[in-house]
């Protein structure tokens, strides 16, 4: 195979893992804004399960495998970039690379149906709005007063 193919696969490998990367940031702040210490999200049951000795609680699994599952954009990618590094001019040692490329869509194929589905999520805006404290933005205040031309030191203590 030409090595102009094998840079194309990586391109659309390293695209796939960066949507995947995306999409397990999206994720992790799912399983964060459904937990019991937030509960910015609800979601529906056909998005989480129940657990027999703690009903109340609810685990947003959907959510905790698509996280989980992205590393597989990863390990794609850099299977196919260490094979890469490695290669002469005129070697034939990409053979694996169709596999490599087929893997990295099966993997965002199983992603985008559990991200994109979030007409069954309910946020509580009151929730999160009681949740704002005036504390969150003290480094904003502070470097507002640093810009202002108070001394970090100072601005740090108001």
């Amino acid at each position: 195979m030409p090595r102009e193919t094998a840079t194309v696969v990586a391109e659309v490998l390293f695209g796939l893992t960066l949507v995947g990367t995306h999409l397990s940031r999206l994720a992790a702040e799912l399983v964060l804004y459904t937990s019991a210490s937030s509960r910015f999200v609800r979601l529906s049951d056909d998005f989480q399960h129940r657990l027999e000795l703690a009903a109340a609680e609810a685990n947003p699994d959907i959510f905790e495998l698509a996280r989980a599952k992205s590393a597989g954009c990863w390990a794609t990618s850099w299977r196919c970039f260490t094979t890469l590094k490695g290669l002469r001019p005129g070697q034939q040692g990409l053979q694996e690379d169709k596999a490599l490329l087929f893997d990295g869509f099966d993997t965002l194929a199983l992603l985008l149906p559990a991200a994109t589905d979030h007409h069954r999520a309910d946020v509580d805006a009151d929730r999160m709005r009681a949740a704002l404290d005036a504390s969150l933005r003290a480094t904003d205040l502070a470097d507002l007063l640093v810009e202002a031309g108070v001394p970090f030191r100072e601005s740090h203590d108001s």
